[in-house]
């Protein structure tokens, strides 16, 4: 309805809108009731047209127009293009000097501190017989002011037949006729505030009475500042003045910029309001100058559709949501639209309910009064819903028993399915809902599933269970151990409750508990030890079950390598035993050997004595054996490496030891330096230290000794000695 569309300046653009300062527009000045109501019409004579006679409106004189036709004479259409539904055609082709007038009064509010034109569109078709001017077919329009009928000035315009006006064109149709197509112009009553204007339009036929004239109005409601919004700072505006005028200059409001001149003008919207203002001048005779203001300002503002949802719907199932258009800005109404429509309870509304089975992506469409669009999208993501619904078996369980827990609905492929076990572990899980878990500690634990959707979708179930203290079969038991030694087995205290023992070779009735048992084995292998607990709460724990590996002791024999062989004082004998893989050897008395570590070591036979051999292998089993070596003198002497004749009693005289039955032959003791310092044959005397009754100077000596033995053998020795002082 053009009521609503209030133009000072006619505005073309793509991306904004244009709207009036808000006026109550006169009731029906554009005939868009569709009807001829709140008009005054009058018939009369012309020329100069006279219209004395308040007729109403007569049919064929004062006609509505309406439709697609067009003037049969000049071809344009019969109702204003653009201006709504409904035109006014005032007169006919009827020769006659007749007059039509149609009049409309408006008040113009004398508080009204804007320019207050009427904007109006007209056409006219005329005979042309080339009259002179007062004669000619014509149309008029003037206002004056109601109560004193005194005209405001320039406001009275007067369109007569002639080929060379500005605008005029020939009939193609007929050879006589002009007509002008659909024009705008103004009538600026800003001046009459607080009064009542009656505004005229007119038609007449030439004073002669045989050519005609008539016209066509269409009437904007207009205060005729418009404004014009843009959809966002920057955008390209283009201001058109209305059509008809001779020229037209663009200003600023304070007319201190000049932005040129033409009908046009293109301007990018700041984010401030702005207001323009325009001069339009008619071609001569046709009016007065008029100046024309717009306001011109971009808004910046979205559309929010709802925010995207993720929707848990059962399988094959629908869903309903709502979905939530929301706008903020000054430009209501808004005009709403959401695409596609399958689902939505409605596609025009902004809080529309959404059924579906399946995703969908809607798009709002937000068109505000000025004409700027904005649009978002919100997506409804449809997902399979998922359950979890623990079944539980008991509810209580022995600790360290398995217990399965099951979901009562099968799971399903590409579902995920999260169980939290309170601690407890997981000893089996099936792919169709099901988990055994087995607790270490006693007490009230929680089993909770968690059934996933591709993390969209979830649901928790959750159940107690009682885990009662079970009692613990243990035992503390060496794994290895030796043919016939004690074995400490040391059972480990726990609930009330019975223990069996089942033990190779071995029995123990008890079946009370006990801190320690003495555990023998005479053979040698691998012995086990099973222990059984049955506990009074009705909870026994797995039986414990050892291996204790008995060994045999490992083998000690001491050998003589020569037993034949007769063992002399100061000779080396080689002892040996068995050698064995990982087996430590221990000789003593230690002193006596050179390596008492091995299995074969040698010692000095310096006396008789017993030695001792003990046997360990690697796991700790060890045997003993001994030897009493016994040694004699044999063919050998003994001779001191030292003396000291001091008189003392001791060691005064230096000559063999332990010559038993051996008879000297030579003995020889000479010193340093080759002199013979003593000689003897007898087995009884020594050396006292003197030569030729003088005590010798300590220093080393040496000797010679040739003896025979009791079997007949003769001997020699030589060597050294020390006297000491």
């Amino acid at each position: 309805m053009k009521r609503t569309i209030l133009l000072t300046l006619l505005l073309f653009f793509t991306s904004y809108s244009i709207f009036a300062q808000p006026v109550l527009c006169p009731p029906n000045i554009d005939f868009e009731d569709g009807n001829l109501n709140n008009w005054e019409f009058y018939i009369g004579g012309c020329c100069p047209i006279s219209t004395p006679v308040k007729s109403g409106p007569v049919p064929g004189r004062h006609d509505l127009t309406s439709g697609t036709l067009v003037d049969k004479y000049g071809g344009f259409p019969i109702v204003s293009p653009g201006g709504g539904m409904y035109s006014l055609k005032i007169g006919n082709d009827t020769a006659g000097a007749q007059a039509e007038r149609a009049r409309y009064y408006v008040h113009v509010p004398a508080s009204f501190n804007s320019a207050y034109i009427l904007i109006y569109r007209y056409a006219v078709v005329f005979e042309d017989p080339g009259h002179l001017p007062p004669d000619q077919p014509r149309f008029e329009v003037s206002a004056v002011d109601s109560a004193t009928g005194n005209s405001i000035p320039c406001t009275k315009y007067t369109y007569v037949a002639s080929k060379s006006l500005p605008g005029f064109k020939v009939s193609p149709y007929f050879p006589q006729p002009v007509y002008k197509d659909w024009t705008t112009a103004s009538i600026d009553l800003s001046k009459a505030k607080g009064k009542t204007v009656a505004v005229d339009f007119a038609s007449g036929d030439c004073a002669l009475g045989a050519h005609f004239g008539y016209g066509y109005v269409d009437v904007s409601c207009a205060l005729f500042q418009t404004h014009i919004d843009a959809c966002k700072p920057g955008d390209s505006v283009v201001m058109y003045g209305p059509p008809g005028f001779m020229s037209y200059d663009w200003y600023d409001s304070l007319f201190t910029i000049s932005y040129g001149s033409g009908i046009t003008k293109t301007i990018l919207a700041a984010p401030m309001k702005r207001t323009y203002a325009v001069v339009i001048t008619p071609y001569p005779g046709f009016g007065c100058p008029d100046t024309l203001y717009t306001q011109v300002s971009a808004e910046f503002y979205k559309a929010i559709a709802s925010p995207d949802t993720n929707l848990c719907v059962p399988k094959g199932q629908s869903i309903s949501t709502q979905l939530n258009g929301e706008v903020i800005s000054y430009r209501a109404p808004f005009q709403y639209q959401w695409t596609p429509s399958s689902g939505l309870s409605c596609t025009t509304c902004p809080n529309p309910v959404a059924t579906i089975k399946s995703s969908t992506t809607y798009t709002l469409t937000v068109t505000d009064s000025t004409g700027c669009v904005r649009k978002d999208s919100a997506r409804l993501s449809v997902f399979e819903t998922v359950n979890a619904d623990i079944i539980k078996p008991s509810d209580s369980v022995c600790q360290f028993s398995p217990i399965t827990f099951r979901n009562n609905y099968p799971h399903q492929p590409n579902f995920y399915y999260f169980w939290g076990l309170d601690g407890g572990k997981a000893k089996a899980v099936d792919t169709t809902g099901g988990i055994t878990i087995a607790w270490n500690t006693p007490g009230m634990k929680s089993v909770t599933i968690m059934a996933d959707n591709s993390l969209i979708c979830n649901e928790y179930d959750t159940t107690n269970i009682f885990v009662k203290e079970t009692a613990v079969a243990a035992f503390d038991l060496p794994q290895s151990g030796c043919i016939d030694r004690e074995q400490i087995l040391a059972p480990k205290p726990t609930l009330p409750g019975s223990y069996h023992w089942n033990i190779t070779e071995q029995t123990i009735g008890d079946t009370v508990y006990k801190p320690e048992y003495k555990l023998t084995w005479p053979t040698s292998g691998q012995k086990f030890v099973i222990l059984t607990v049955r506990s009074d709460n009705g909870c026994s724990p797995p039986p414990d079950t050892q291996i204790i590996y008995i060994n045999d002791d490992p083998p000690a024999h001491i050998s003589l390598s020569d037993p034949s062989k007769r063992i002399c004082f100061g000779d080396e004998v080689v002892l040996n035993t068995t050698e064995g893989r990982d087996y430590t050897y221990g000789w003593s008395p230690p002193e006596y050997f050179l390596n008492n570590n091995y299995y074969e070591v040698k010692m000095k036979a310096e006396k008789d004595t017993t030695v001792h051999l003990e046997v360990t292998n690697r796991w700790g089993c060890s045997t003993m054996d001994s030897l009493h070596v016994t040694a004699g003198l044999c063919c050998k002497i003994f001779m001191p490496s030292a003396f000291s004749p001091n008189k003392d009693g001791v060691n005064d005289l230096y000559h063999p030891v332990a010559i038993d039955n051996h008879r000297i032959h030579t003995f020889i003791i000479t010193n340093r330096y080759g002199q013979i310092v003593y000689s003897t044959t007898s087995n009884d005397d020594g050396w006292d230290g003197k030569y030729k009754h003088t005590p010798q100077p300590p220093d080393t000596y040496f000797y010679y000794i040739k003896y025979i033995c009791d079997d007949g053998d003769t001997y020699e020795m030589k060597g050294d000695f020390v006297l000491l002082r």
